[in-house]
């Protein structure tokens, strides 16, 4: 059901210029366009009953003020109904939302097309798409962008079918990160003095194993004694113990002495010189990420409860046990199918045959 704005007033979910509201005991309906306003009663009693279908007329109501004339025939240049769709999202929208809209439409529409030359438009994105390099996320999200403003077009009557077809997205494997040795986090850590910004960043997320965002999000506020407070991804509320006097320990209480823990305000910076480093020292890159998961693998190799590593993490139980296999348990999982097959060779070569046994 839509958001009512008092008792007495339901806005339209989608519509934030068009509401109902009730006068006597009659459902009415408001419409606001190009600076009139339209109000007409729905026929229908105040009734939670009644709410479903006042909201149905009062969209067909909508739509027919913006399209007065349902003139579906005449072709009109999907452009200006492009600009006229992204005036009507900025009333709820960001402008950086705005920005990528538009870049979708760069993406994929470099012609000027009418409503009418949807088929040649469908043709001509799937072959921008089939020779595009962009990464296959990106383009996936890109064309549910213009999705979004085709069905707002088809809704209004310009067109029939979306050019968007759902075979346009693309299909991948998200890539496995690998995580660093120890060695190898020691040795990119020697590269940087222990005075340092970078190397602070980098020991830290080495021994809470938090996400690079979140790390720099810390401020002091977030360190209380005995453990650092945070909301991470997903806005998990997450806690990590600090032990006294370890590693961790010391270096939280120089980050909470500071009004914000890291100063830089995105990854970007450290990310580069984490590469730079790694490059230098000859090692694949592998990001922060890397560092986490080295983190999360030490915990559980160390023989800690995946449910409490998956709660340090910020991971949900399933996301732990389906990502996030160690070397260590693999291991052991060859050892014991191991010692299954041996025992299945033994048994079978202490098998007597039949035709062995002297009657």
């Amino acid at each position: 059901m839509p958001n009512r704005r008092n008792k007495n007033t339901i806005s339209h979910y989608l519509y934030k210029n068009a509401f109902l509201f009730k006068r006597g005991e009659l459902i009415y309906m408001s419409i606001s366009h190009k600076g009139e306003r339209i109000r007409e009663t729905t026929n229908l009693t105040w009734d939670k009953l009644n709410f479903k279908l006042a909201m149905k007329l009062l969209e067909n109501r909508y739509l027919e003020v913006l399209n007065p004339n349902n003139d579906k025939e005449k072709a009109v240049d999907i452009s200006e109904l492009f600009e006229d769709f992204l005036k009507f999202k900025s009333k709820s929208i960001s402008y950086s939302a705005i920005k990528k809209y538009k870049q979708a439409w760069n993406n994929w529409i470099a012609e000027d097309y009418y409503s009418d030359e949807m088929n040649q438009l469908k043709k001509d994105i799937f072959e921008r798409i089939s020779t595009s390099k962009l990464h296959p996320n990106t383009i996936n999200k890109s064309l549910d962008l213009l999705s979004a403003f085709f069905s707002y077009i088809k809704e209004l009557g310009y067109i029939e079918e979306s050019p968007i077809s759902k075979s346009f997205k693309q299909q991948f494997k998200k890539d496995e990160t690998e995580q660093f040795e120890s060695g190898e986090i020691e040795n990119i850590l020697n590269e940087f003095t222990p005075d340092s910004e970078m190397w602070k960043l980098l020991k830290f997320i080495s021994l809470t194993g938090l996400r690079i965002s979140e790390a720099l999000s810390l401020k002091s506020n977030n360190f209380f004694e005995g453990y650092i407070s945070f909301s991470g991804k997903g806005n998990r509320k997450r806690e990590i113990p600090l032990l006294p006097d370890s590693e961790l320990w010391n270096l939280c209480q120089e980050l909470k002495a500071k009004p914000k823990a890291f100063f830089w305000k995105s990854h970007a910076v450290p990310h580069r010189r984490l590469l730079k480093a790694c490059n230098k020292l000859g090692i694949k890159n592998k990001g922060f990420h890397g560092i986490r998961k080295y983190f999360e693998n030490s915990m559980i190799d160390a023989g800690a409860n995946i449910k409490a590593t998956a709660d340090i993490l910020g991971h949900t139980l399933a996301i732990q046990e389906k990502h996030y296999k160690t070397k260590t348990k693999v291991e052991k999982l060859k050892d014991a199918i191991s010692v299954v097959t041996k025992y299945e060779r033994h048994t079978k070569s202490t098998e007597k045959n039949p035709d062995d046994v002297i009657n």
